[in-house]
């Protein structure tokens, strides 16, 4: 007969196989782990980027690009319109100062100064004509006011003698009354002429400066394109090289188009570009660097530029050696600019493991293993970290990127 198993029992087993599934489970998490550091805890020396601690002076940077631009350069407008009759120096060669480039047909602008020619002409004749005309006709106000001033004597000697003869019974009143009115009418004629000699002046002077002003404009068009045709021989007025020109002989050009450049070849500067997102770190003054090649030359930012475009900002950079045998026209080059600079401090080579950050986990060399340790980081550019707490010079630390070792404090080496 079967008996109950007591409940103590049972509980006793259950306790039992509850411990053989966490032992189980513990196990198993212990192999995963264990794999995985197995796995994970071994690299090979030789493919790591390992860089020695040093002291020495660092300087942080931004990095921007850059292009070689000529320090001199003239662009050349002919100030006309005018046809191009032939090349006379093409690109690439050699121009003396005020020396032509271009052969230009300059017909169209000739007829157009022999048309303004005759339009002042015409303004100086019609000047003339007018001032005669005012002349003449002032000429006739002062001829009929001398004459009557001569007749208003007249009267007034003829009412002196009315005036006698009826004090002496020679003639009634009425006379002298008929004298005294033609004396009063002469004066007032004589005021008339007075009122249009005046008149008549400030008219000639408002009529004759009107014209002056034509004659004028025209004067100043003429002495403007006789100076515009004396500037269309596309000459520089400096010696350099033709570093292009507009070879499309017979095409007609309007006024103020550019037909050729001429750059000093023997000194450069450097327009920088950066993003807009930097554009409130720069200022002139600021140090830079231009990497020509393997070449590194020093500059001086002059100018930054207030507008941006394509969300960039461009700046100019003034070369200590502008002369520099590296330089070329147009040339694309890395630049950096120097935002911060620390003397003699500790430093080590750039690299994938530094990403930026102030505090960084890095693994120092110690042997045969690497360790992992906190380092802090100051100034960065392209080729240089700055560390500033928890390590010392002479120290070896791995530059690559070791992100997948993370997890581990120490790293075996093979």
């Amino acid at each position: 007969m079967d008996r109950e198993i007591s409940q103590s029992v049972q509980l006793k087993k259950k306790r039992k196989k509850w411990l053989l599934t966490a032992v189980g489970f513990v196990a198993i998490v212990f192999a995963i782990f264990g794999f995985r550091n197995l796995l994970h805890t071994k690299v090979d020396k030789s493919k790591l980027r390992i860089a020695t601690v040093t002291t020495g002076n660092i300087e942080q940077t931004l990095t921007a690009s850059g292009e070689i631009i000529p320090e001199f350069e003239q662009r050349l407008v002919t100030p006309i319109q005018a046809r191009i009759e032939s090349v006379i120096l093409p690109a690439g060669s050699v121009v003396e100062a005020n020396q032509s480039i271009l052969s230009l047909n300059k017909e169209f602008a000739r007829n157009e100064r022999d048309r303004i020619l005759n339009e002042w002409k015409l303004s100086k004749n019609a000047l003339s004509k007018l001032k005669f005309q005012l002349e003449r006709g002032l000429l006739d106000i002062d001829t009929k006011l001398s004459i009557q001033k001569l007749r208003m004597k007249q009267l007034q000697q003829r009412l002196e003698d009315s005036e006698h003869l009826v004090k002496v019974g020679g003639k009634n009143q009425k006379e002298a009354d008929q004298a005294k009115l033609d004396l009063d009418i002469a004066q007032l004629e004589i005021s008339q002429l007075d009122n249009d000699l005046i008149s008549k002046k400030g008219s000639m002077k408002a009529d004759l400066d009107a014209q002056q002003i034509q004659v004028s404009i025209a004067q100043q068009a003429l002495n403007e394109l006789d100076a515009k045709l004396k500037k269309a021989d596309v000459a520089p007025n400096r010696k350099g090289i033709v570093t292009w020109v507009n070879e499309k002989i017979g095409s007609m050009l309007q006024a103020n188009e550019e037909v050729a450049r001429v750059a000093d070849l023997s000194t450069f500067r450097v327009v920088g570009s950066i993003s807009s997102v930097h554009a409130d770190k720069l200022s002139s003054g600021m140090p830079a660097i231009v990497q020509v090649n393997k070449k590194e030359l020093r500059g001086i930012i002059v100018n930054v530029q207030p507008e941006v475009t394509n969300n960039t900002v461009k700046f100019i950079i003034a070369l200590e050696d502008k002369s520099d045998a590296s330089l070329r026209p147009n040339m694309r080059v890395q630049v950096y600019v120097v935002t911060g600079s620390q003397e003699n401090t500790l430093k080590i080579a750039n690299g994938p493991a530094f990403t930026g950050k102030s505090y960084q986990k890095v693994f120092v060399l110690k042997g045969d293993q690497l360790e992992k340790r906190e380092v802090k980081v100051g100034l960065v550019n392209f080729d240089e970290v700055e560390l500033t707490g928890n390590v010392k010079k002479g120290e070896q630390i791995v530059i690559s990127s070791l992100k997948e070792y993370e997890h581990l404090d120490v790293i075996k080496l093979e």
